[in-house]
């Protein structure tokens, strides 16, 4: 498979189903790796949904104006995840609390992507990082995660 094709696939948007499907199977294991796994999709998932919603109050852009905005390797002004989120922000997108959470999930998302060693959610220093969540509720037992406030 070529560069150009992996270049490819990473701009795909999964659909809806495709995403319910990701999670769904992550949710179903029940070991560190999985937890490794819905750190980094979830974080993905979130940075893609934030290009949307900053698109959606752009002018419309043609293919390589968004390229060139959103393309890390083409090091454009929004390619990164904090980007999206400073953006996202400054725009009125999000509040300061989801602005907030999202910075966490950054983190939580470069420590599983990054780390040499075995991290998983159960670690006391990651779980009392999750607990600083503004907006979601970690008490919540369903899997839902329910936001504690209207958005």
């Amino acid at each position: 498979m070529s560069v150009n094709r992996l270049k490819e696939l990473l701009k795909q948007v999964p659909s809806h189903d495709d995403v319910i499907g990701m999670l769904g199977h992550l949710k179903s294991k029940d070991d560190h790796a999985s937890d490794r796994a819905a750190a980094i999709v979830g974080a993905t998932l979130i940075e893609h949904g934030l290009k949307i919603i900053i698109l959606s109050g752009f002018v419309r852009l043609s293919p390589t104006e968004t390229k060139n905005l959103f393309d890390a390797d083409k090091r454009g002004p929004l390619g990164t995840f904090g980007d999206r989120i400073k953006m996202s922000y400054a725009m009125g997108l999000i509040g300061q609390k989801g602005r907030n959470d999202l910075v966490r999930v950054q983190k939580i998302r470069n420590l599983f992507a990054h780390s040499a060693l075995e991290v998983h959610f159960d670690l006391s220093e990651v779980s009392e990082f999750c607990g600083q969540f503004e907006l979601i509720d970690a008490d919540d037992t369903s899997g839902l995660n329910h936001l504690k406030y209207g958005v």
